[in-house]
């Protein structure tokens, strides 16, 4: 009896306990781990796209050269004289564009869009509605946090 006494250690069920309540704190913060790289994926898509759009209009007022930013579902790249001066932009996964009739933005020498537009880019959990008004090369981001289906 005295040798069951001196033993140290643990029994299974305070192990248990202790590891039912480590998987309980593990469960309760992959929400926002997963939450916050979807976030960072947003962002850093649209600073990228924002810094394209920036740089052709840039480079339309330099140059008498045709210079596109080119949409395509899961992709845009810029054009100048038909040879890309921006690789490919792959969309995360899950995400498409949807820019009904033309494919092509372009500004002219001033820095004014062509042919103002709008088209919109879809994640899993949302819409993001891309503006581009008449006047200066200026555009809007609109999101609606609703989730739509393909």
């Amino acid at each position: 009896m005295s040798r069951l006494h001196d033993t140290k250690g643990f029994t299974l069920t305070e192990m248990l306990v202790v590891l039912s309540m480590l998987m309980i704190m593990v469960g309760l913060s992959v929400p926002p781990i997963v939450y916050a790289l979807e976030k960072m994926k947003e962002n850093a898509l649209f600073q990228t796209l924002e810094s394209d759009i920036m740089t052709i209009q840039h480079m339309s007022s330099l140059t008498t050269n045709r210079i596109q930013l080119i949409l395509n579902e899961n992709k845009y790249y810029v054009l100048r004289s038909n040879r890309k001066i921006i690789p490919d932009r792959n969309l995360p996964e899950g995400w498409h564009i949807d820019y009904f009739i033309n494919p092509i933005i372009e500004f002219d020498i001033n820095g004014s869009i062509k042919n103002p537009r709008t088209f919109y880019i879809y994640s899993p959990t949302a819409r993001y509605k891309i503006v581009f008004p008449f006047g200066k090369g200026r555009y809007r981001i609109e999101k609606n946090e609703r989730i739509y289906s393909n």
